[in-house]
């Protein structure tokens, strides 16, 4: 049976950007890009380990591009656990790896990247409302994460990929489309 959250959207912002509660108790501005291969870190290095004590740095890189910069290196951290939580509903990720772009003035402290979402729908709802809204849809409590490393130099990390179940993690290893690092 689906569930679903529905994430109000700053009217300040044309962007769909969205704050939600921290393991910590601490609030956290979110944009969801679907564009993006991997969530990103935008806010200050403080203010990361402040809203998430328990992240650890891992010991792969991420090129990161856009911005209006150019590509640079950067380092990737693991968010042990990650929630969007509104009134009704708790979704929650284990592991969610971002890479960090400390001090980026983006409009928001976290990027969250499509690839989170594949085994979910989500929608921006508009139309005949007061403010807009982030709807997702989705069948369990409980999400994982994994980097997918650089097929040519596997000290990169290519992008994130999410799966529903361990099972799912273990298809998707076994038929050797894409190596993935373990650690759960």
């Amino acid at each position: 049976m689906s569930k679903i959250l529905c994430m109000q959207l700053s009217n300040k912002s044309a962007k769909p950007v969205f704050t939600t509660i921290t393991p910590a108790n601490k609030q956290i501005k979110c944009m969801l890009d679907t564009g993006a291969d991997m969530p990103v870190w935008c806010g200050s290095e403080g203010l990361l380990k402040i809203v998430f004590p328990e992240t650890e740095k891992a010991d792969k890189k991420f090129l990161l591009s856009g911005f209006g910069r150019k590509p640079e290196v950067v380092d990737i951290y693991k968010i042990p656990e990650f929630f969007i939580k509104d009134e009704k509903g708790i979704l929650t990720f284990q592991n969610l790896y971002i890479a960090s772009s400390f001090g980026r003035n983006f409009g928001c402290d976290l990027i969250l990247s499509a690839t989170m979402f594949k085994h979910m729908d989500y929608s921006i709802l508009n139309r005949k409302r007061n403010t807009s809204v982030l709807e997702i849809k989705y069948d369990r409590d409980l999400y994982y994460t994994q980097l997918i490393l650089n097929q040519k130099n596997s000290e990169f990390t290519e992008k994130i990929f999410s799966f529903s179940s361990v099972e799912s993690y273990e298809s998707q290893t076994e038929s050797g489309n894409i190596e993935i690092v373990r650690d759960f």
